[in-house]
């Protein structure tokens, strides 16, 4: 999975050689208008914990809300939040709390 992504980043257990297994996710986008949409979603990583090493990340997910604004032209304005939770094999968990702004312009 890691091949598009997924896995949690992780593709191949380097201590065994072997490949880690994973599943996860979905997204759904609400266009309020020709020139606003809102994009809340979850997303989840969930490799199969018995193909990590110790320190692998047993499980990654965030829970997100997205906005796009397209006033016109090729121009696309957005705001991302993101609240990302990742376990770890063995470790604590990780938090973080993740902003995204961006100008996009198309061609």
């Amino acid at each position: 999975m890691s091949d598009i992504r997924g896995g949690a980043g992780q593709g191949i257990n380097v201590s065994t050689g072997r490949g880690i297994r994973g599943r996860g996710g979905s997204e759904a986008n609400i266009k309020l208008s020709r020139y606003f949409s809102l994009n809340p979603g979850f997303t989840t990583d969930d490799p199969v914990d018995s193909n990590l090493p110790t320190g692998g990340r047993t499980r990654n997910r965030a829970y997100y809300f997205a906005n796009r604004i397209t006033p016109g032209g090729n121009l696309l304005f957005g705001a991302d939040y993101l609240y990302w939770l990742t376990d770890y094999k063995g470790l604590q968990r990780g938090v973080d709390h993740r902003v995204n702004i961006f100008l996009q312009y198309n061609f």
